[in-house]
């Protein structure tokens, strides 16, 4: 079957999200003093 073009740009929108929530939480506890 043929992959759904909106189905590829929705799991790249999600993979960006949780990459930049990871980032962000990496930057904060190295921020805090880790």
């Amino acid at each position: 079957g043929s992959v759904n073009p909106m189905h590829v740009v929705l799991a790249g929108l999600v993979g960006a999200l949780i990459f930049i929530v990871v980032l962000v939480g990496i930057v904060k506890w190295v921020v805090s003093g880790a």
